[in-house]
């Protein structure tokens, strides 16, 4: 019996030290995964670097079948742990977003569609909750650009 609870506290000890050693790899998976399943387009994150008050996602990449939507160098954000607990003067805890190298592609496909969803607004029966936090931080593009493409358009030089 006590050799079963060492070898499964070591075990612990182990996962522990490499969750803790590896966070940022983890991290970086977690948020991959996480937005593709919850948006529907395929994110590519090169590294993730998390520190208290920051964060920072070198080489971000987001397509959807093959079809490019946003290509960034660099997307750094501020925020305050303390935010996120009641009292707080930021929803979210979120403070600045700053991008840079930014390449935000948009195509008009031949039906009048274009490669990324707006989000439906959900539809709410009673009164609607109002957040008293507000939603308040700053936003700072860099070197940032926006191709429109047209693939099927009758011009050839619109396309």
């Amino acid at each position: 019996m006590r050799k079963r609870l060492a070898i499964g506290l070591t075990a612990i000890a182990l996962l522990f030290i490499l969750a803790v050693a590896r966070r940022h790899e983890l991290l970086r998976f977690v948020l991959q995964e996480g937005a593709g399943l919850a948006t529907g387009y395929h994110v590519q994150i090169t590294h993730v670097q998390v520190g208290w008050g920051a964060a920072s996602l070198p080489g971000v990449r987001v397509d959807r079948g093959g079809e490019p939507l946003l290509d960034a160098r660099t997307i750094a954000a501020r925020y305050s742990l303390r935010d996120l607990f009641p009292g707080s003067s930021h929803r979210y805890g979120l403070r600045s977003v700053d991008v840079e190298g930014a390449k935000l592609t948009l195509i008009r496909f031949k039906d009048g569609s274009f490669n990324f969803n707006l989000p439906h607004a959900a539809t709410q029966h009673g009164p609607a909750h109002v957040n008293a936090v507000p939603l308040r931080f700053s936003v700072r593009l860099r070197d940032a650009r926006i191709e429109l493409r047209e693939p099927s358009a009758y011009d050839a030089s619109a396309k």
